[in-house]
């Protein structure tokens, strides 16, 4: 069974700063960093549980090629993106991934796979 997999907005705006970031270092690098994002994700919908617990109930899914770790949880039948991180960003990791998030912080859009790169590289182009 797939899993719904939602953004919080800081974890969307953590997507964006860094495709925007290798995007300007090398032009088509800011995709191919999006389509591992992706594919990460598609693989996180399918085995939610298959990554590694880093506290409580916050998982982290290294992304290929790239080095990033994606911090989610696993609440009922959705998956809720909390961040998607630098790997050398410990500090911000505390602050930001350890908090508990409850249902009411998650944005009230829904972004799916396949669809989230199509929305970002139009939003911010």
């Amino acid at each position: 069974m797939t899993l719904e997999l939602r953004l919080r907005a800081e974890a969307e705006l953590d997507l964006a700063d860094a495709a925007l970031w290798y995007e300007g270092q090398c032009p088509g690098l800011g995709h191919q960093l999006l389509d591992e994002i992706l594919t990460v994700f598609s693989s996180i919908s399918k085995m939610p549980l298959s990554c590694q617990i880093v506290h409580r109930n916050t998982r982290r899914a290294l992304v290929h090629r790239f080095p990033f770790g994606i911090y989610y949880r696993v609440e009922d039948d959705t998956i809720v993106v909390v961040a998607i991180m630098h790997g050398s960003n410990v500090a911000r990791m505390e602050q930001c991934v350890i908090r508990e998030f409850s249902a009411p912080d998650i944005p009230d859009y829904t972004t799916f796979y396949p669809g989230y790169a199509h929305s970002i590289t139009q939003r911010y182009s």
